[in-house]
């Protein structure tokens, strides 16, 4: 790899091409299923310290989000789409199983974005959970629950959040 600072994975479940992230590498690489070579990098120079990486199936795009406050949306070809303003400091993103939604969480911030194909996601909801220890979420989509996870001085702790589209 192109990088010493691999962070979030992501898989295309149609194809079985790997992206990964190269958290100090300024990008990300594309994986070969078949070699396991690297068979592209795609730069992000608009990201500061690539820290998320999501596959959003619905959408057939990948998102790259930096700590400085921006997710970009690129092409499986890597063609940047756009980008757009989220919380800084995100450190880890989730999709749903139908890939329409995707949740990133960090520094007790939880935002959704609804993913489109060919264009930027759109923001669909925001929450200041006033834990900052919530840097992880899951999505049910067929729920459209959250989930946040988060440890404190008290204890480790689960909640579930309700999001209406």
């Amino acid at each position: 790899m192109p990088s010493d600072d691999l962070e979030a994975p992501a898989v295309d479940p149609q194809t079985g091409i790997l992206y990964q992230n190269l958290a100090n590498g300024g990008g990300f690489a594309v994986v070969d299923p078949e070699t396991m070579k690297v068979v592209n990098v795609v730069k992000t120079p608009q990201l500061e310290d690539n820290h998320a990486l999501v596959f959003a199936q619905a959408a057939n795009q990948l998102l790259a989000i930096g700590v400085n406050s921006l997710l970009s949306a690129y092409a499986l070809d890597g063609t940047l789409i756009g980008s757009i303003a989220v919380q800084p400091y995100i450190d880890q993103c989730s999709t749903g199983s139908k890939g329409r939604l995707v949740a990133c969480a960090g520094r007790g911030i939880v935002t959704a974005v609804a993913v489109r194909s060919g264009a930027v996601p759109q923001i669909v909801g925001r929450l200041d959970t006033r834990h900052d220890g919530v840097k992880t979420v899951g999505i049910d989509e067929s729920t459209n629950d959250l989930w946040i996870v988060w440890s404190d001085a008290k204890g480790d702790w689960v909640q579930r959040l309700r999001f209406q589209a």
